[in-house]
């Protein structure tokens, strides 16, 4: 009987809204020739690279995309209602702290996602079984879950990591301090569960505990109450709170500029998303919402300059789109920004009359009529799409008055703008091919011992200079040329013995190197063909065959082995 689908997979109708990590598979789609490309070129690791590893590193270092964390709220326990925003701030801080050292972790915007998709508040505080059920929604490998209680000004906080895989809980993280320094607690509690999802894990705990910087703890106050309050004004008056007694605080400069373009006062978020600083880790989404607030004020320019500072940094498909869209609304030609777009995410059908409307800025009817017609095959329930197709096909392909078949009752359709920003989708790919080069990293073969590594400085004076000592003579192949010894040796499927390469002979020595009573040197033999091998022996080089046919160091170049020349093919001098 076949299975129902999942109850998270999104609707058809899906449109326009933040895309949670790893459920959506728009993502993946628009990066699948990328994440192709990388599947291709990375080396599989072979039974022997998996042997050598111990059972310990077995378990601990998971497959890619196996370090997707999600941090709930930790309870209060102390029985002070007025305390509760502490748990709101562990996965704020823990978020922070975890994704700076490797790990990809699951946002407020998603965690809340999946909180409504399940039928569930926002300030609803899941059981064990709940627990688990967002965290396969949301498709995470770990979820971290904690309490805390205050006494006498003094906190004490407990957390607790779940396998969701495994569904095994780990022991008790605990961690205390004065209440003064909540910081101190968060960040001290963020390296232990590093460290226990992470054994390789090295990186001090000092570290983490100076990663606080000067943000006051006032002001972090507000900024949590401020993204968690249930109404508009509420988190209006609580961020800007944040902003004034601490005005560089991005993180709150960000919260507010989002909250007030959701309000619709773009004016004044375009003005507080400008004091991001370009280098700061927010400034990407800063950007986008600076460019959104700045297009719905009619600024295009400014908009089209704010998308494409994201878009040479990140270029994901919305970023690029409404770059194009903003473009077109200042009567510029941005159909190669939209047939960019088409090439990251081709099944998108705004994408395509995006690129239909440009098309038709130039009078490609033709052009114009082909993307209409792929948009309305994505989404046929378009009206805007079907009746620019009508009025493209009553021109009969004739562009002597094509303005006024098209224009006709006030008809002018207009490009279309996106937003939705989807970083966390995008980290989550590129966090994915991070993992499949630590594969590939991970299974290359040791470097040789320092007493076995030389130079070139004391090496005599070698022709041809072209080959480098300690060179295989013979050509690899495709995949060694773009990443030489990347991959651990594959098994052979015959018993074949390798085959040693091939010697090659060197060139001539040119006569201004050579002395006057050295002889020149031989004529190159005639190449005599090849006996076919099987594809086995020509696959199957090891590090130990190339090793025994390579050169020292630091012996001269070995003399010829061609023939002798003969009486009837004198010898010719060199070029």
């Amino acid at each position: 009987m076949a299975k129902s689908p999942p109850p998270h997979i999104h609707p058809p109708a899906f449109y326009n809204r933040p895309i949670v990590a790893r459920t959506s598979p728009r993502p993946f789609r628009r990066l699948l020739p990328l994440a192709a490309l990388a599947i291709i070129f990375l080396p599989i690791p072979t039974i022997h690279a998996q042997a050598a590893a111990s059972p310990d590193s077995a378990a601990d270092i998971r497959q890619p995309g196996g370090r997707l964390v999600l941090v709930l709220p930790f309870d209060n326990r102390s029985g002070q209602s007025n305390l509760g925003w502490i748990g709101d701030s562990f996965p704020y801080t823990l978020d922070q702290r975890l994704t700076s050292v490797g790990f990809l972790t699951i946002g407020r915007d998603d965690r809340q996602y999946a909180l409504e998709h399940l039928g569930l508040p926002s300030d609803f505080r899941p059981s064990r079984a709940t627990t688990i059920r967002i965290a396969q929604t949301l498709d995470a490998d770990y979820v971290v879950v904690g309490s805390f209680n205050v006494e006498n000004g003094r906190i004490q906080v407990q957390a607790q990591i779940l396998e969701v895989n495994q569904l095994r809980m780990s022991e008790p993280l605990t961690d205390s301090a004065e209440l003064s320094r909540l910081f101190d607690v968060e960040n001290a509690i963020a390296w232990k569960l590093a460290q226990r999802m992470d054994p390789h894990f090295a990186v001090a705990e000092q570290t983490f505990l100076a990663a606080a910087g000067g943000v006051r703890l006032s002001s972090f106050e507000d900024y949590i109450r401020g993204t968690s309050a249930p109404t508009s004004d509420e988190r209006l008056k609580r961020l800007n709170a944040a902003v004034t007694e601490t005005p560089d605080y991005t993180a709150a400069l960000l919260a507010l500029g989002k909250e007030q373009y959701t309000a619709r006062q773009y004016e004044a978020a375009a003005a507080t998303l400008a004091k991001v600083p370009s280098t700061d880790r927010v400034a990407l989404e800063a950007g986008f919402y600076g460019g959104l607030a700045r297009f719905n004020t009619a600024k295009y320019a400014e908009a089209a300059s704010a998308f494409a500072f994201v878009a040479t940094r990140l270029p994901l498909p919305e970023v690029v789109n409404d770059q194009g869209v903003a473009e077109s609304r200042q009567g510029k030609d941005a159909a190669p920004l939209f047939q960019q777009v088409i090439a990251a995410d081709p099944n998108d059908a705004d994408y395509h009359f995006n690129l239909a409307v440009a098309l038709l800025g130039r009078s490609d009817i033709a052009g114009s009529t082909r993307e209409v017609q792929v948009a309305l095959s994505l989404h046929s329930d378009d009206p805007e799409a079907t009746e620019l197709l009508a009025r493209l096909e009553a021109t009969h392909g004739s562009t002597a008055n094509l303005k006024t078949i098209v224009g006709a009752d006030g008809f002018q359709p207009t490009t279309r703008i996106r937003r939705t920003w989807s970083e966390a989708s995008f980290r989550q790919v590129a966090f994915q091919l991070d993992q499949m080069r630590a594969i590939q990293l991970a299974c290359r073969p040791p470097p040789p011992p320092p007493a076995q590594r030389k130079t070139n400085r004391d090496a005599p004076f070698n022709w041809p200079p072209s080959r480098p000592p300690n060179k295989p003579s013979s050509i690899p192949n495709s995949a060694s040329a773009i990443s030489p010894r990347a991959s651990c040796p594959k098994p052979s499927r015959s018993s074949t013995p390798p085959l040693p390469p091939t010697p090659t002979t060197p060139p001539p020595m040119p006569a201004s190197l050579r002395s006057a009573n050295a002889p020149a040197p031989p004529p190159k033999p005639a190449a005599k063909p090849k006996p076919p091998s099987s594809s086995s022996q020509t696959s199957t080089l090891t590090w130990s065959s190339l090793a025994s046919t390579s050169r020292p160091t630091n012996s001269p170049s070995p003399p010829p082995t061609s023939p002798p020349p003969s009486s009837s093919n004198p010898p010719t001098p060199p070029p």
